[in-house]
């Protein structure tokens, strides 16, 4: 039986009460090393194919620097069902507070704010954030409004005998 209540319940304006299970620092941090660990070897892979174009491969190699890094979590996230890649292995999804799927407008502030949960070093007050928070949120997702959580296991029905 945990000690911590973790359990975030949300009333749907339908009237359905949805148990969300917000995601702590550790499964967070995995899942923004994982990310971070695709982003990087897909910008390695672009940097050895457009050095070999001289300057304006590192003109567009500075290009896609900065969309890998900012815009990566905001196009997976919004088409993704709230999911990067590293979220997706690792089962955590982003919603909104209120349990409705992320948007474009939330999904850009927190990642946007991602400057502000680094700072001053090694994601310092993200994590202080985190951890101060009963939803596990970091600076990011209290500005946006939006909450990590463990993706709901999809419920497991037994199969049915027939006959006797």
């Amino acid at each position: 039986m945990p000690v911590v209540d973790t359990l975030r319940r949300v009333e749907t304006p339908e009237g359905v009460e949805l148990h969300l299970r917000p995601a702590g620092p550790v499964a967070r941090a995995l899942a923004l090393f994982v990310d971070q660990a695709i982003i990087w070897a897909g910008l390695t892979l672009s940097l050895v194919l457009l050095v070999q174009i001289g300057d304006a491969g590192l003109g567009i190699f500075i290009i896609i620097l900065f969309l890998g890094q900012w815009l990566y979590p905001v196009v997976f996230e919004v088409l993704g069902s709230g999911r990067t890649l590293g979220k997706r292995m690792l089962k955590l999804r982003v919603l909104r507070a209120d349990g409705l799927p992320v948007g474009w407008g939330p999904s850009l502030l927190r990642n946007l704010l991602r400057f502000v949960d680094g700072l001053p070093f090694a994601y310092t007050v993200g994590l202080v954030s985190v951890l101060l928070t009963r939803d596990f949120q970091r600076v990011g997702d209290l500005v946006a409004g939006t909450v990590v959580v463990h993706d709901p296991e999809p419920p497991r029905h037994r199969a049915l005998s027939v006959g006797p």
